[in-house]
């Protein structure tokens, strides 16, 4: 080629080259411009489009590859985006989107997004512990049963840690808690599904029930079914044999590993005396035959039964939660067993809702039943296991904090439901959850300060204790317990003091007495004079003495009277928080401190006082008592 060639082709090449990068410098340009300001100004308005816009520019910038002009380009470009989106959104930007503890990426996974906005004209503290309710059961089809896939993140890919602290599926005591319910069938039932998660094997030889259905109450049954657990693990199908009190039982198979959900469906045929039954969607492996006196069936159309959950009508209660139970008119063949399997712990019934005769999620309340009437009890259970059937868990989020009339996006991320995440430091959940006891607990790396008494019988090394003579505090089985029999007071002290204002608060599984409780103190001896209390005198939550005018605890909450608390805001006032709810009281002291310890425990009140708790928090104080406000858009 002459050199005139050689000229034309390298002036029409750089050319080429200036109009390409021209081209996309212009749109950069045009993108940051025209964008840039609503992304800074970010008081309460929703940038997510924006910050998507910036996302996808910044992934095609980096698809660019190593490469000459468009490298060096893309890399600058990178750095410009880079930054517009950190400074309007307040996070730290990193080039790796792949979430802690899983292979996946969060651009290849489905993710919930939400809005945390601080509404109040100061900032929240950094870090900050966040609230978060999440409808888990409108997640179902991406969830876990036990929410083990589901963590969070900034948009760039940096986790949040996250702390699940309860859900609203019945849970049962293992002690006296169950629900009755009275309902009516119009045809023969053949099939029964339902969804337990046990926390212990049964402890005596004699069992437990999960469920039980019969046309009469205590010794007088004489017709029906039960579901029954024994020590060995062996879960059985019985049908009362027509005399009083008196059934014949197939064993179905073992389940032997707690905390953990199952799914069991029982289908009987009458005529042939054909059972069927299926755990997790699988067929078990068992003979398939009542025996030949049981052909009648344990359920005859128009008829009214009782059923019982939790128990059955020897007493014999069960430890764990159930949810989703449903029954039908129809004997399921493996297909339909398995397809209500896979609909999950929240899944909705089979089409065909002729067909069914009763259905009650469990979730939310007793009461929470579609198909059947209800005009049962509810004795002694609550409403606080988390998965994928709670219509309200309770997450709580580690998150930078948010400047005055400012937002955050945070994405809550689904992954695989084979995948759990769950490890014990960024991603976990309330101690009382887990497979192990308090295994994948990072309380610790959630709050400002926490303690659990899950790991050991030792009390840990940061609490120091005022143990007088005539008092007592021990750790075991999973909790705490602090008594007095002639001593007055008794307690813990944190080692570290907290800068004020903040929120101590504790999960209180039952007390006795009075004046047991948790409390701010100026120092950490056993003579801090602490400024402030919170206890339950007379039934009353009180601080200095003073009735919050909530509801009293009666004897019947206080099995599980749940987590109490409070906050010293000013030398003036105290908040006393109940279930997240607070009270404002007036009381006077010399000040507030900037530095607190915490205690808990009982505070100079009669003899005779117990107090038992799970674990213990410190975390932050919202802006002027306002917790930031949580809106969900659509899933990305």
């Amino acid at each position: 080629m002459n050199s005139k060639g050689q000229f034309v082709t390298v002036f029409f090449a750089v050319l080429l080259i200036t109009v390409i990068v021209a081209i996309f410098s212009l749109e950069y340009n045009n993108l940051v411009s025209n964008q840039s300001l609503n992304l800074q100004q970010s008081n309460l308005v929703s940038s997510n489009a924006v910050a998507y816009n910036l996302l996808n520019q910044y992934s095609f910038l980096q698809s660019l590859g190593p490469s000459g002009v468009a490298s060096s380009f893309a890399t600058s470009s990178l750095m410009a985006i880079e930054e517009e989106f950190a400074d309007s959104y307040h996070i730290n930007f990193s080039y790796g989107l792949g979430i802690s503890g899983s292979s996946e990426s969060i651009t290849s996974i489905p993710s919930a997004i939400m809005y945390i906005a601080n509404t109040q004209s100061s900032p929240t503290p950094s870090p900050f512990q966040q609230i978060v309710y999440v409808n888990s059961s409108a997640y179902s089809a991406y969830e876990a049963s036990d929410l083990q896939n589901v963590q969070f993140s900034y948009p760039n890919g940096t986790v949040i840690p996250s702390w699940i602290q309860s859900g609203n599926i019945a849970t049962f005591n293992g002690v006296d808690s169950y629900v009755n319910s009275t309902f009516k069938t119009e045809k023969e039932l053949t099939t029964l599904s339902f969804w337990f998660y046990p926390t212990s094997l049964p402890l005596t030889s004699t069992g437990v029930d999960i469920l039980s259905s019969a046309n009469s109450t205590g010794t007088g049954t004489t017709n029906g079914w039960l579901i029954e657990w024994d020590q060995n693990g062996s879960l059985v199908f019985g049908i009362y044999n027509g005399t009083q009190g008196s059934y014949n039982a197939t064993i179905l198979g073992n389940v032997t590993q707690t905390y953990q959900w199952y799914n069991l469906i029982v289908s009987y045929n009458p005529v042939n005396g054909s059972l069927s039954a299926y755990l997790d969607g699988k067929l078990w492996n068992f003979d398939g035959r009542m025996d030949s006196g049981l052909l009648s069936n344990p359920w005859s159309g128009n008829s009214t039964y009782n059923l019982l959950m939790g128990t059955g009508y020897s007493g014999k209660y069960f430890n764990g939660s159930i949810a989703n139970i449903q029954i039908y008119d129809i004997k399921f063949n493996s297909n339909l067993a398995n397809k209500l399997y896979t609909e999950g712990l929240a899944g909705q019934p089979l089409e065909g809702s002729l067909l069914l005769e009763g259905w009650w999620p469990m979730s939310g309340n007793s009461r929470d039943v579609i198909y059947s009437g209800y005009d049962g009890v509810n004795n002694y259970i609550n409403f606080s296991t988390p998965g994928a059937a709670s219509t309200r868990t309770v997450y709580w989020l580690k998150i930078a904090g948010i400047p005055a009339y400012s937002e955050s996006e945070i994405l809550m991320n689904f992954y695989p439901k084979q995948e759990n995440l769950f490890n014990g430091y960024n991603t976990g959940e309330a101690p009382q959850f887990s497979k192990t006891p308090g295994g994948y607990d990072d309380g610790a790396d959630v709050f400002d300060g926490y303690w659990n008494f899950f790991d050991s019988s030792a009390i840990p090394i940061s609490l120091s204790q005022v143990n007088p003579s005539g008092s007592s505090i021990t750790v075991g089985n999973n909790e705490i317990q602090i008594n007095t029999t002639t001593a007055n007071y008794a307690g813990l002290i944190s080692d570290a003091a907290y800068p004020t204002p903040f929120i101590v608060e504790a999960d209180v599984l039952k007390w006795t007495g009075v004046a047991a409780g948790v409390s701010e103190q100026s120092n950490g001896s056993a003579n801090g004079a602490g400024p402030v209390f919170s206890g339950w005198t007379g039934g009353y939550l009180s601080a200095g003495g003073m009735s919050t005018g909530l509801t009293p605890i009666s004897d019947a909450e206080s099995f599980t009277v749940g987590v109490m608390g409070l906050a010293q805001i000013s030398s003036s006032s105290v908040l006393v928080y109940r279930n997240f709810t607070g009270t404002s009281l007036s009381y006077s002291s010399s000040g507030l401190p900037p530095l607190e310890h915490i205690s808990f425990g009982l505070y100079y009140s009669s003899p005779s006082t117990s107090l038992t708790l799970r674990w213990v928090r410190v975390r932050a104080y919202p802006p002027n008592g306002v917790m930031p406000t949580v809106l969900f858009e659509g899933i990305q």
